[in-house]
């Protein structure tokens, strides 16, 4: 026992935290991801949306150290209205929101002044891209899990801004070719 003590001491002058209580916030964390996932979509998509929040809020601190100073109320908006709209629109929602969202924090770069417009220009555009664009896929997935599954045994193929098109295909293509060839 003495050793396990000696060895977490010796993590803990090395790595700065506690070695045992790490790993059970870790298995807390995978627990409480995989069950929202698993049996509540919505959820995990509200838990995924707080991590999103509280890493834009740590990337605008990180820039507000190299003299990028942003709004984190308009990135944190605008972040929550791409998140929203994926999770409502789908892929169409995600892709014309971040367009929409970048656009909007550019102009509001632009209401700053001219100068040291490329720089906050280009960590608005990072800052708004990295976290939000990202979990939008995340809320993708989520939305994916969340809908109920088809009724039948064909699956529909649906395309992005064209509408939705059905494709009709055979669940078990295979299975009915061989039955078919006897």
């Amino acid at each position: 026992m003495s050793d396990l003590h000696s060895i977490n001491e010796a993590i803990n002058k090395r790595a700065g935290r506690k070695l045992i209580p790490s790993i059970f916030v870790g298995l807390f964390l995978l627990a409480v991801i995989f069950s929202t996932m698993a049996f509540v979509p919505v959820l995990f998509a509200v838990f995924v949306g707080g991590a999103v929040l509280i890493a834009l809020h740590e990337l605008t601190a990180a820039l507000k150290v190299s003299d990028i100073a942003l709004n984190y109320l308009q990135l944190a908006l605008s972040t929550t209205l791409i998140l929203l709209s994926s999770w409502i629109g789908g892929l169409p929602g995600l892709s014309v929101s971040v367009v929409i969202a970048l656009i909007a924090n550019l102009f509001w770069a632009l209401l700053q002044g001219t100068e040291g417009f490329i720089k906050n220009a280009t960590a608005r555009a990072f800052t708004l891209l990295y976290p939000g664009f990202v979990a939008g896929f995340i809320f993708l997935l989520a939305r994916s899990a969340a809908a109920s599954a088809p009724s039948n045994s064909y699956r529909s193929l649906s395309t992005g801004f064209g509408g939705s098109i059905l494709f009709w295909i055979p669940s078990r293509p295979a299975i009915n070719i061989a039955a078919n060839a006897r």
